[in-house]
Order: C-alpha cells, then sequence, then structure tokens
C-alpha cells in the first residue's frame, strides 16, 4: 500500500485529490517515502486534497507513520486535510474493511448537507451544491426530496406562503414527479386555496397512474377525498398560480 503514497509525496501529487492508505509500510529502503516527503511535500496543490491513513496494532509501523502523518501536518499549510487513525485491536488483514468504509467516510464527509444549511433557503442550499459540485468536479444537484423537506420545513412551522414558493420551484424543477405535486397540493390546501390543491392532487394521481407508481392508490384516495372535505368550505382565496 505505501506505493499509493508516492503521487502525493514524490512523483504526481496532483494525480488524485484523495487517499486511502491501508496499513502503508514506509520503512522500506531506509524509511524512502519519509524522507522523499522532506523535500518534495508541497505547501499548496491545485486543490485541497484529503488524506485517510490508518494501521492497525502493528508496532513496526508505527514510527514511520507517526514521522510522516507529522510532515504532512508541519509542511502541507493545510492543502492536506489527513486523519491518522490507529485501530488498536485490529490487524494487518482486518483493518482494510473498517478503512475503507471510514475513509469513505471521511473524503465524502460533505455530502450530506448540514442541516443548518437547509434552514438557510433555497438559495443556500443552491450555493451549497455549487460547491460542492466543485470540489468533486461533476454535477450535483439538488434533490427532490432535499426541496421537499424544505417546504415541509417551512409548513410545518406555519410559514404557508414559503412552503408553496418552495413546492412551486420542485415542480419547476421535477416537472414529472408525482410527489411534488401531492405535496404542493398539501400546501395548497393548508392555506385554503382549495381549487389549487384540487388540481395539483389531480396531477399527482395522474402521473401515478402514467408512471405505475405504487404510490397511486394513495394520490387516488387523497384526490377522491378533495370533494368531500372541500365541499363546506370556502374557497374565497386567491386561486391564482
Amino acid at each position: 500500500m505505501a506505493g499509493l503514497l508516492q503521487p502525493i509525496s514524490v512523483r504526481k501529487p496532483d494525480i488524485f485529490d484523495a487517499y486511502i492508505a491501508v496499513s502503508p509500510y514506509l520503512q522500506y529502503d531506509d524509511n524512502y517515502i519519509v524522507n522523499q516527503a522532506k523535500t518534495k511535500l508541497k505547501r499548496k496543490y491545485s486543490k485541497r486534497k484529503s488524506f485517510f491513513m490508518t494501521v492497525g496494532e502493528e508496532p513496526d509501523y508505527f514510527n514511520p507513520l507517526d514521522e510522516f502523518s507529522a510532515l504532512i501536518q508541519e509542511k502541507s499549510d493545510n492543502s492536506i486535510n489527513l486523519l491518522y487513525v490507529q485501530l488498536y485491536g485490529e490487524n494487518h488483514a482486518t483493518t482494510p474493511y473498517l478503512s475503507l468504509f471510514n475513509g469513505l467516510r471521511f473524503i465524502f464527509s460533505d455530502w450530506v448537507l448540514p442541516r443548518e444549511t437547509l434552514l438557510k433557503g433555497l438559495p443556500a442550499i443552491d450555493e451549497y451544491y455549487v460547491q460542492i459540485s466543485k470540489k468533486y468536479n461533476c454535477e450535483i444537484a439538488v434533490a427532490e426530496s432535499t426541496i421537499n423537506l424544505l417546504g415541509y420545513n417551512y409548513l410545518q412551522a406555519d410559514e404557508i406562503e414559503e412552503a408553496i414558493e418552495v413546492f412551486k420551484e420542485n415542480v419547476k424543477r421535477f416537472p414529472n414527479s408525482a410527489n411534488v405535486y401531492d405535496s404542493l397540493g398539501e400546501a395548497y390546501e393548508n392555506n385554503e386555496q382549495y381549487k389549487l390543491a384540487w388540481d395539483n392532487y389531480q396531477i399527482a394521481y395522474n402521473l401515478g397512474v402514467e408512471q405505475y407508481l405504487e404510490a397511486t392508490s394513495i394520490f387516488k384516495q387523497i384526490w377522491k377525498g378533495c370533494p368531500k372535505k372541500f365541499q363546506n368550505r370556502s374557497l374565497s382565496k386567491s386561486e391564482s398560480i
């Protein structure tokens, strides 16, 4: 595994943006990689690196790894995000399983949207995913479920107008999703805009039928139940979208 460390420390440091090193054997050839790192590690890279490194209960590995991790922290000027973990109770055969799982979790730690960003609203959420897309060099769109979650947060806080605007945006971004119309219908119902609620519940049901969705029966039940639910209620609020 020590060969995986060479690109970042010696040969081509920008070839990868993230590394997982599992019990790397750095003591070969009189600590060659550690010695190279003393002069080859950069203070700045084209992009910040993530480096997850582990070792089991392997005492012969400790000193070179301790020295190597110290060099990264000293010389990288925060351009390498390092996490070095000693896995007590594990050995050279068992460390890979834990290291791969926890290493990927470390590298993609910001993949999950923080709740505080969600609560700032859709513009903040969009900007978060713009930055994440740049970091991982691929387009990562805001998920339908994320926008829906934001809408329901507003709905539960009795901020109904804000919920409607968020659900309308979800309909705009995901026009073929039955669920977004169902959510928008629910927001209109809570706002006593019953005709608009009916219309969106009907669209949700129709899309469910077209797409053979398991939730179609639920959409139908909600839509068909609307006349009874709305018959004694006022339609005095604006019905314009």
